[in-house]
């Protein structure tokens, strides 16, 4: 699987292609063709719809956002601002967005406790679980952040989740905000790292 940037990825693809050919020809390596599938992310444009260029003044430094904002926020607004494969400009209206959500998920911490949480919300949990399982396989990064953000909705509706429930998803979180998510799993008494826990298993039953 090659995965590249837009206009890097046919001339690495040439060059790399190239040189397995060779190494096929002299029997190194088993098969034919180097991948068996190619993506290319999309551009991150300026603010005003452009592709970011010194010349332009369009250019957003991710080292300011994460001073202003952190780390997670740049990753999870970058993986949330739109299709993966898509350009997209960007909105600090966006990254202010993708703070205020982590904020609020950091914040159901004070909702959980050791009594179960409801049956509605057992079940909207296993659906989320499903949606972000499938939309990572397919690097729809940005529907899968959308259904977490759903069922943050739904868990502040309740003002309800059980710890165990919570430790769910923190771990569902963790791929696009691993800092945040460390430090809860901690809080919530998970053992070892966050991402390196077993990752959530839908339950159909439940949904």
């Amino acid at each position: 699987w090659y995965n590249g940037g837009m206009e890097h990825v046919t001339r690495h693809m040439i060059y790399s292609r190239f040189w397995y050919k060779f190494l096929y020809d002299i029997g190194e390596v088993p098969t034919s063709e180097p991948y068996a599938k190619r993506t290319a992310q999309g551009l991150i444009l300026g603010p005003d719809g452009e592709k970011m260029s010194k010349s332009k003044g369009n250019v957003v430094d991710p080292n300011e956002v994460v001073d202003a904002y952190g780390a997670d926020v740049l990753r999870t607004y970058i993986l949330f601002m739109g299709d993966y494969a898509s350009a997209a400009p960007w909105s600090e209206t966006g990254v202010k967005g993708a703070k205020r959500f982590l904020d609020r998920f950091a914040d159901v911490y004070d909702m959980a406790d050791d009594t179960p949480s409801s049956k509605e919300l057992e079940s909207a949990i296993h659906k989320t679980i499903r949606k972000v399982d499938g939309d990572i396989e397919e690097m729809k990064f940005n529907t899968a952040i959308a259904a977490m953000m759903g069922l943050l909705n739904t868990i502040y509706a309740e003002k309800h989740i059980s710890r165990e429930d919570y430790r769910i998803l923190v771990r569902l979180l963790c791929p696009f905000a691993p800092h945040l998510c460390e430090e809860l799993w901690e809080k919530l008494g998970g053992e070892g790292l966050c991402s390196l826990a077993a990752w959530p298993q839908f339950d159909d039953a439940k949904t």
